[in-house]
């Protein structure tokens, strides 16, 4: 049941993202998006990878949005159609009501998804060969961060000049 709860919250994110108009809103929903899948990857046991993708996935979301609402300028942010993610997260309620009361769907062995994954360590992810494509795309980032900042300080006018 706690799986369910968490893919309504993720689905519910997911949509805040698509349907809202100002980056406040985005962010939230981004936040609540990695906040759910993290929680529903430490709940399938697999929890240093977990801590990882959300240490990793709000650091990034972090300086994305602190970009994108410095280039904006809305005092009262809104959301464009609440109506239609009301309606999807019923939808989804319904669905996920009608799969849960259905006998045929729910197995009764032991065999679902908690106990067939079976993973040895997370060591593979900082394997040797792998290094050159961290340190790589840590460089990339870099020259991006300096391309944006050199494109927003010629501009006189741009708010990223207030930071």
């Amino acid at each position: 049941m706690n799986t369910f709860f968490l893919l309504i919250i993720n689905l519910f994110g997911s949509s805040l993202v698509f349907y809202s108009i100002s980056p406040y809103f985005s962010a939230l929903g981004l936040v609540t998006v990695s906040i759910s899948s993290c929680l529903l990857l430490s709940y399938l046991n697999i929890n240093f990878l977990a801590l990882i993708l959300l240490l990793v996935y709000m650091g990034g979301m972090l300086i994305v949005f602190i970009y994108s609402s410095a280039l904006t300028n809305d005092r009262f942010p809104q959301i464009s159609n609440i109506n239609e993610i009301a309606l999807l997260s019923l939808f989804f309620l319904i669905w996920t009501n009608i799969l849960i009361n259905n006998e045929n769907w729910i197995s009764n062995n032991n065999n679902n998804i908690t106990n067939s994954i079976n993973i040895e360590g997370t060591s593979y992810l900082f394997h040797q060969s792998l290094a050159i494509y961290f340190i790589l795309s840590g460089y990339i980032l870099l020259i991006t961060l300096i391309a944006v900042l050199n494109i927003s300080s010629n501009n006189e006018y741009s708010s990223l000049r207030a930071i």
